[in-house]
């Protein structure tokens, strides 16, 4: 990266005296040669992650991909999958960025107490909230269009997650993990109790 690639770079957020501004992409932790560059670019940046249950995630990020025209081959299913292994990306992030710069939000906490995470998420810029801000307004639930995952494809990514999910608990204290059912059971390190509904999962490493 040239001097005058930040220049530019920097170009790309003006911004009036006393306010902030920057940028939101879920692209930046899939690849592992943007943090060293951002440190170079804007080392002093407050930086936010938004994270959802893996597995979730996974569905979703091919939904969006079919929806998108985007043939669903092994290159991008591949992708997918190792879009999920969250602590891993953190280490490159933190390797770079002082912990104190970043910030880990969950997507549903957001979700279910939007109010809480956006006084965290302002605290964390060095933000007020707005007097003008609008009060929260109760949405009707959405009805899930997604396809379903097979219950074997799910099991495997349960399996294939638990550990970068485990570690990242113990490195974020705030993920609740009771938010992500896919994992819930490592919440309290316990196995999951046996499945009794001869319809729900047979996985050995995950709750119901």
């Amino acid at each position: 990266m040239q001097s005058s690639d930040i220049v530019q770079y920097h170009g790309w957020f003006p911004r009036r005296t006393g306010t902030i501004t920057g940028e939101w992409t879920p692209d930046y932790m899939a690849y592992p040669w943007v943090p060293s560059l951002l440190k170079r670019a804007a080392p002093g940046a407050r930086l936010l992650v938004l994270l959802r249950d893996p597995v979730e995630r996974f569905r979703s990020g091919l939904a969006h991909d079919e929806r998108s025209g985007i043939p669903l081959d092994a290159r991008v299913i591949a992708d997918a999958v190792q879009r999920g292994f969250y602590h891993r990306a953190l280490d490159q992030w933190l390797a770079q960025f002082d912990a104190e710069q970043l910030l880990v939000l969950q997507y549903e906490r957001c979700v279910t107490d939007p109010s809480t995470q956006l006084d965290r998420t302002l605290h964390h810029l060095g933000l007020d909230r707005p007097q003008n801000l609008l009060p929260e307004v109760a949405r009707p639930p959405t009805v899930d269009t997604r396809p379903p995952l097979a219950e074997d494809v799910r099991d495997q990514l349960v399996e294939l997650y638990a550990p970068d999910v485990a570690a990242l608990a113990a490195r974020v204290p705030d993920i609740d993990l009771t938010q992500w059912p896919n994992f819930s059971y490592l919440a309290t390190r316990n196995e999951p109790p046996a499945v009794e509904s001869p319809s729900a999962s047979n996985s050995p490493t995950r709750r119901t």
